[in-house]
């Protein structure tokens, strides 16, 4: 057996370590993150991403990473001339065996239990035996529950109202008073929690709540996903760089920016970051051709310079005012409009905090949310007074659960409660037969936004999504959250033939698949 040279078995080392403590580090800070979701970002690529989130990791585990390093190294340390041995002897026979430094035969297998230790580590940190395995499981649950919106009839009203929609970054019922449906003795965000009770929120108990999370709706592109085309995101890691273009992203869906577009409604969303971040920009480019303003926007327009830049891109406060001078020019040019915004200051690790920003609660995760809340708040008071309100309606939607380090909520919740994505309907202009009880999730939200603007749905169904204002039952309410969420992770030849056309074709024939 050829050896390998101590250099060689040194960086060997170094990657073992690396995979380890990310793995770790992964396992305690974003547990709650699926492979899916992580393929799709590395193969996507990075761009756009917030430098402090990569910095921070680097910060929290630098330590750690050096002296792990140093103890599993310390087998492969030469000793300069000393040697240490285990001897035996009986009667006239001595036998000895050399204790350290290693020879090269032990150092190899040292290595190579290492390997296969953290090999095994890194599998079960980031499910990856899991993912495996649904992706080697084909389901037809997709197949025999989606409704094609081409193939149904949605009537408009005659008069088509505007509708907005503000995104609300990892915005979740949690950090809301236990009294109203939350789980903290004081609410952080009052506002949104007495905007959720004086209009209509759709819940999972008999209170304020929301949406509960299922498979493939979990982190921003995937909730936008979810929220307007009524399906979860699946792309096969082999296909995720192919859909950051302009002319590709889920193809074959049909979503509500198309629908809207369709019907003659100008569409806009604004971004506190880079739009081409998780192909953000290229699915809202397919799917309704909307005007996109972003990080880049900003710094082109000359709003902001690019040295202002902070956390995702610049803070919502300046969202929020820019946000208001395009929605004036919008309600201008005397057609519907659909302008949607995605805030940011709120994302992990333990978001933004603005400048003057109170810090009444004891952790900056906290007080970003009560500033969020604040400012939300705010911006709903202006679009309040403006001449479009009475023709709009507005919708609040968090994306996804909040992605912060799991022990954050675990130190904080009890062990029965069910966290759940926040959502509240402003100016909806049906009354739902039942809003509260609901099982229900982000894919709901596709009927139930055109419903909440006075769109019929015949079928009261579109995408995986069930309009919330009727009382056909959801997906989880008709097979159960367990199920539906075990289906919905399997392969579907259906969904990748359905939604990814082209590109799944090319792929399936260059790796044979029957």
């Amino acid at each position: 057996m050829r050896k390998i040279s101590d250099s060689t078995l040194y960086i060997l080392i170094l990657i073992i370590t690396f995979v380890l403590v990310s793995s770790m580090y992964f396992k305690k800070q974003y547990s709650n993150i699926n492979v899916d979701e992580m393929l799709f970002y590395l193969s996507n690529g990075l761009d756009g991403a917030s430098f402090d989130a990569i910095y921070q990791g680097i910060i929290d585990n630098i330590v750690d990473l050096l002296l792990l390093l140093f103890i599993l190294s310390i087998p492969l340390f030469s000793t300069n001339g000393y040697h240490f041995y285990l001897e035996y002897r009986y009667k006239n026979f001595k036998q000895q065996i050399q204790l350290y430094p290693f020879g090269y035969k032990i150092k190899f297998i040292y290595i190579f239990i290492l390997i296969l230790g953290t090999s095994f580590y890194a599998i079960k940190a980031f499910k990856i035996n899991e993912y495996i395995l649904a992706q080697q499981e084909y389901s037809l649950f997709i197949e025999e529950n989606y409704v094609n919106p081409s193939n149904i009839e949605i009537r408009f009203p005659e008069e088509k109202r505007n509708l907005i929609i503000i995104y609300l970054e990892s915005f979740e019922t949690t950090m809301m008073s236990q009294e109203n449906g939350g789980a903290w003795k004081v609410s952080v965000t009052p506002e949104l929690e007495q905007l959720g009770i004086e209009n209509l929120n759709f819940s999972n108990t008999s209170i304020l709540g929301g949406a509960i999370p299922t498979n493939g709706t979990k982190w921003t592109i995937a909730g936008l996903v979810a929220s307007t085309a009524g399906i979860p995101l699946k792309i096969p890691p082999a296909l995720a760089n192919s859909y950051t273009t302009e002319n590709s992203f889920l193809n074959g869906a049909i979503t509500l920016g198309d629908i809207l577009k369709e019907e003659g409604y100008k569409t806009k969303i604004m971004f506190g970051s880079d739009a081409k971040f998780g192909g953000r920009e290229a699915y809202f480019k397919v799917h309704g051709d909307y005007d996109i303003f972003d990080l880049h926007s900003a710094i082109n327009s000359g709003k902001m310079d690019e040295s202002e830049t902070v956390f995702w891109g610049f803070e919502d406060k300046k969202l929020f005012e820019w946000a208001k001078e395009e929605i004036v020019r919008l309600s201008r040019d005397g057609k519907p409009f659909n302008f949607n915004l995605l805030t940011v200051d709120t994302h992990f690790p333990d978001g933004y905090l603005e400048k003057d920003t109170p810090k009444s609660f004891p952790t900056q995760y906290e007080n970003v949310f009560a500033q969020s809340s604040s400012e939300v708040a705010l911006f709903l008071e202006w679009l309040e007074e403006q001449e479009f309100y009475k023709d709009t309606t507005i919708v609040l939607l968090g994306d996804h659960n909040s992605m912060q380090e799991e022990t954050y909520y675990t130190e904080r919740i009890s062990d029965d409660f069910t966290r759940v994505t926040f959502n509240t309907f402003i100016n909806a202009v049906k009354e739902p037969i039942n809003e509260k009880n609901r099982l229900f999730s982000t894919i709901d939200m596709y009927p139930t936004i055109l419903s909440s603007i006075g769109v019929d749905i015949i079928g009261n169904k579109l995408g995986l999504g069930v309009d919330l204002f009727s009382n056909s039952p959801t997906l989880f309410e008709q097979y159960g959250v367990e199920y539906t969420n075990l289906e919905l992770q399997k392969n579907s030849l259906f969904y990748n033939r359905e939604f990814l056309g082209d590109d799944f074709i090319i792929l399936q024939k260059s790796l044979s698949i029957e």
